[in-house]
């Protein structure tokens, strides 16, 4: 044990000097042993958050060790699992690791000057996204659209362990809806039957109503009692583009016959099973609504349903720092190191930053990605990099700013084609790493660590951050 008198050393200095936090609960407890340093009870307190990346890198602010959603070190073997599950070794309470799923898209592990390793990304197809962590592909889905009363089931997969994740749907054309867990299913109740007087077989089949029915559209219901469409039988829809007393319901041209007889034959699902979720609209919320659903998107038409970590998606600030060796600092297109973001879907991106062709990085922002901030000179010289640098940005919502940093300094820059918003984009897609998450605007080069925040992190932070690292990646 530590003499008293060597107590009165701070707790950050015991950090940096004996890495007492390599086993985060005995370094905790022994850092209450051996000072009376405040920093060790707030330590306590947050249990869980960012231990690891406390002790690589003391003397930051404790909202910015609270803040941290994400560290890729890709020189630390706790980090490189494989390719395919690249961990976050952030050491904070959820997981949110990243990698590739195909091997003909996968980075190569390569080895620096200085024996520490780094991910080569081709330029052509390769990138790292953030992992999914289950998925339903196969079986039936039920989808409740309606903004009041939002939820979800899968056949397939039980949903209930995934409250107060991040979930999207996709429908056979490619389009999501997408929102939070919020409670489970109460077990299915039903309301009152209907009467329909009959559902075509087309696609989309439409189904029509006797009047005083008081469905809207995006509401759930169930099949019974048709004697001609049989197959619907015990299935559920969900009611969409509502006309006078008709909607449709999807595909029902595969069916034997349609249904001209009707009847009492369609109830309301008022609460869904209990292996489903209700959906709020934010973390947490309480609007039972989806977050978002893409133009066109197709209720009935459900693929897949995939369950992940919520703490990529940030409206509120931001901060992205990397350290990244471009094959070309100016190369022949565009290339993104990182985003949230994907090129072909409009009205559904949240941000990303490009290496521009001029060697000047931008800051693509907006449902739409139509704001942009660029640096006012180029960064990266023409050509081959002689070194890694580190390149990064803050968002601030309140401030409605965006800086750039670029190792470790204040990179003058200016705003393109409208006001910086105040705030992200809550979207579907997934974080990535070396190129959008679909593989397209791929980055060509190295990319050796790379580290996220859900805050904005200030100047005299990134420079203590990039001076601890510089000496590791600067050769």
């Amino acid at each position: 044990m530590l003499e008293n008198t060597q107590a009165k050393k701070t707790a950050e200095d015991v950090l940096e000097s004996y890495n007492v936090l390599t086993e985060s609960t005995k370094g905790l407890e022994l850092l209450k042993a051996i000072t009376n340093d405040p920093i060790s009870t707030r330590f306590s307190t947050n249990l869980g958050r960012g231990l690891y990346f406390r002790q690589r890198y003391p003397r930051l602010s404790e909202e910015t060790y609270n803040a941290v959603v994400a560290f890729y070190d890709f020189a630390d073997s706790r980090c490189v699992n494989d390719l395919t599950d690249m961990q976050d070794i952030s050491v904070q309470a959820s997981t949110n690791n990243i990698g590739q799923g195909t091997v003909s898209k996968q980075s190569s592990e390569t080895k620096l000057d200085n024996e520490l390793k780094t991910l080569t990304f081709d330029g052509i197809d390769d990138f790292m996204a953030q992992k999914v962590l289950a998925t339903a592909s196969t079986g039936t889905f039920q989808l409740a659209t309606i903004a009041t009363g939002a939820m979800i089931n899968c056949s397939a997969l039980d949903l209930s362990p995934y409250i107060n994740k991040f979930l999207r749907a996709k429908d056979s054309g490619g389009k999501y809806a997408w929102g939070y867990p919020k409670a489970v299913g109460g077990g299915e109740a039903l309301g009152s039957a209907k009467a329909i007087t009959g559902i075509t077989k087309a696609n989309p089949g439409v189904v029509t109503f006797q009047a005083g029915h008081g469905f809207v559209n995006g509401e759930l219901v169930k099949f019974s009692g048709l004697t001609e469409m049989t197959e619907l039988n015990g299935k559920y829809r969900t009611l969409v583009n509502k006309s006078g007393d008709t909607f449709t319901i999807g595909n029902t041209s595969t069916f034997g016959a349609a249904e001209t007889t009707g009847g009492n034959c369609v109830q309301q699902v008022i609460t869904i099973a209990a292996t489903g979720v209700t959906i709020v609209s934010t973390l947490g919320g309480a609007t039972q609504s989806w977050t978002g659903q893409e133009t066109g998107f197709l209720p009935n038409a459900i693929s897949t349903v995939e369950m992940l970590e919520p703490d990529f998606n940030i409206t509120d600030a931001l901060t992205v720092l990397m350290w990244v060796k471009p094959d070309d600092g100016q190369p022949a297109t565009i290339s993104m190191p990182s985003a949230k973001w994907d090129p072909n879907a409009p009205a559904n991106r949240s941000w990303i930053v490009t290496l521009e062709t001029t060697g000047q990085l931008k800051f693509w922002v907006g449902s739409e990605g139509t704001i942009t901030q660029i640096t006012d000179t180029a960064f990266f010289s023409n050509g081959t990099q002689a070194s890694f640098s580190q390149i990064g940005f803050v968002y601030s919502a309140s401030a409605q700013t965006v800086t750039f940093y670029g190792n470790g300094a204040v990179l003058a820059s200016t705003v393109v084609g409208g006001t910086i918003p105040a705030s992200l984009f809550d979207s579907s897609n997934l974080f990535s790493v070396g190129g959008s998450a679909i593989g397209t605007y791929p980055f060509a080069g190295s990319i050796a660590s790379a580290m996220i925040f859900s805050r904005a992190l200030s100047a005299a932070e990134i420079a203590n951050i990039y001076n601890r690292d510089k000496g590791r990646f600067e050769k």
